[in-house]
């Protein structure tokens, strides 16, 4: 005869059950995940078929390494002080990164001032190195640019009526890296200082390429 288990006591033994699942190497087909919250994941090369995911919450950062997959890195928000000087974003890329785009967001008003403030940005392998990006004069005479403006180099915008757009992508850069490395956004208030602090934050898209071999 079959033993009856109360509700309690059901639950309890659910409770207990470890909740850790090894999927390597499965293959997933028509998987619906309703609501997960999914912490700080590493995904490399999965084979997944036709998922149907509802609800889920993704905290941290993702990284994204599996060959062929796109991804944006992005920087820590920047605080552009007011004062003349060099501000630097670093943006982390993962091994066989090959950079498609890379530019920036306003989040709080950049430039602006009586005296002729100019606000210049350049990316490179090091701090204001240059050698992804040439430096170009974003804000130019005292003009702003305003909280949700973007530049990139793809894109070819202004962020400023006033100001230039990048000029591309410099002959030779070094765009792809087997390792991974970072990249540096630099913003340099130039002449005069700004009305006040600003903040942006940096960014990179790239596609991971594995040309090594």
């Amino acid at each position: 005869m079959a033993k009856r288990i109360g509700v309690a006591r059901e639950k309890a033994l659910l409770e207990a059950l470890k909740r850790s699942i090894n999927l390597a190497g499965a293959t997933l087909t028509g998987v619906t995940i309703s609501s997960p919250t999914i912490s700080s994941p590493t995904i490399t090369s999965p084979t997944i078929t036709s998922p149907t995911i509802s609800g889920a919450t993704l905290s941290d950062d993702i990284v994204i390494s599996g060959g062929g997959a796109v991804g944006i890195a992005y920087s820590e928000a920047l605080t552009v002080s007011a004062a003349i000087g060099d501000y630097d974003a670093e943006i982390e890329l993962p091994k066989n990164a090959m950079i498609l785009d890379c530019g920036f967001k306003v989040t709080t008003q950049i430039g602006g001032s009586s005296g002729g403030t100019e606000i210049k940005i350049d990316f490179g392998t090091t701090a204001g190195g240059e050698q992804i990006v040439a430096l170009v004069t974003a804000c130019n005479a005292s003009s702003t640019m305003a909280a949700g403006a973007m530049m990139s180099v793809v894109a070819q915008n202004k962020g400023d009526a006033s100001g230039a757009a990048f000029g591309g992508f410099k002959d030779a850069a070094t765009l792809w890296a087997a390792a991974a490395r970072s990249i540096y956004a630099q913003f340099e208030v130039a002449d005069n200082v700004q009305d006040a602090d600003g903040e942006v934050v940096a960014w990179v898209k790239y596609a991971v390429v594995d040309i090594s071999s």
